[in-house]
């Protein structure tokens, strides 16, 4: 009979503590466990699940009538396809319930990224870029696109657009004071930013964007050292719930433009290399980012405006159960320093 010891108690229902029992008996083990609750993240709720022999992760994905993306058969795919390829620079996935929307991973050691990143963390993300592209191009299918997946750059200005539109829609659905301030911002500094943006996007070269449109892979996507742990200078990645077949040019503009674990522009070429084979694609592939990383640092704005729309705040909901109030006044003091830092 297992046994649970539980901390928090408040975020683990009675429900949910028999289903990862019994998770644990598919993965084949019958022990007594205690489940200590992370506070990390803002879109899952998650356990440190302690047997008396290993400690798991334990992930409840969120799940929304109104975001219907399935995000552990996001991760499971990615993670198989990582397992089947020898990457090993990923946690590994032991067992799964896509009916209860639950998995356990194994328990990573390590720390998150706080300080100023050094050449050899970028060279660890290129590697696992490079792994990726590589067994990518050996693939004959992959079951899942990646959310919001992009393969085009006018299918990446339309779905800016759309994420642009839908925040709108939201924030000026209501009229209290950090609704105004949010309002204020998007109104004078935001969709500005914006118009400027497509414009930078309208000077590349028709030639250029042919090439770079033809590169794509299995993408990790959210791609970036805030979603990642080090111990011993050695980096695990992530967090793969929107990862997918993609568009090269995403993965890379999101690597550089996630406001929380920012990476220098310095590192640019360097990364490109992993996705083209000859100068000519270098050259293509370099000047689309460039003339479309403002593009993509206006959508992490919007992006960082979440907690103002009804799905993003049930999310954090489920995820922290902190005051949204207090992350919404938070999401705006980050997006006022993101926007110092990229200007």
């Amino acid at each position: 009979m297992l046994t649970t010891k539980i901390k928090n108690k408040e975020y683990l229902s009675d429900e949910k503590e028999v289903l990862i029992k019994d998770l644990l008996l598919k993965n084949g083990i019958n022990s007594s466990f205690e489940a200590k609750r992370i506070e990390k993240g803002g879109n899952n709720q998650a356990f440190l699940i302690e047997t008396d022999k290993e400690k798991f992760f334990c992930k409840f994905y969120f799940k929304h009538k109104n975001d219907t993306r399935n995000r552990l058969q996001a991760e499971q795919s990615f993670l198989h396809f990582c397992s089947e390829n020898k990457i090993e620079c990923v946690p590994k996935m032991p067992a799964y319930d896509l009916k209860n929307n639950l998995a356990l991973f194994s328990f990573i050691k390590g720390e998150s990224f706080h300080t100023k990143l050094k050449s050899d963390d970028v060279l660890q993300a290129k590697n696992f870029l490079f792994n990726l592209f590589t067994s990518s191009k050996k693939m004959q299918h992959y079951p899942l696109k990646a959310s919001d997946a992009c393969f085009t750059l006018k299918e990446t200005l339309f779905s800016i657009e759309q994420r642009i539109k839908y925040v709108y829609s939201e924030v000026f659905s209501q009229n209290s004071l950090l609704f105004c301030e949010a309002q204020k911002l998007i109104e004078k500094v935001l969709l500005p930013e914006w118009e400027r943006a497509k414009k930078e996007v309208e000077k590349l070269n028709l030639d250029s964007i042919s090439l770079a449109e033809k590169i794509y892979f299995v993408s990790p996507s959210d791609f970036g050292f805030h979603n990642a742990l080090t111990y011993n200078n050695n980096i695990v990645f992530l967090d793969f719930e929107y990862a997918g077949y993609d568009g090269a040019l995403k993965a890379f503009c999101d690597f550089f433009c996630q406001p929380q674990v920012p990476v220098s522009l310095c590192y640019l070429d360097s990364i490109a290399e992993v996705f083209v084979s000859n100068e000519a694609e270098f050259l293509a592939f370099t000047e689309c980012a460039r003339k479309i990383l403002p593009a993509y640092k206006v959508k992490w704005c919007f992006i960082m405006l979440n907690q103002f729309t009804k799905v993003g705040k049930d999310r954090r909901m489920f995820a922290l159960k902190k005051d949204i109030e207090t992350q919404q006044r938070e999401q705006l003091k980050k997006i006022s320093h993101y926007l110092e830092y990229i200007n």
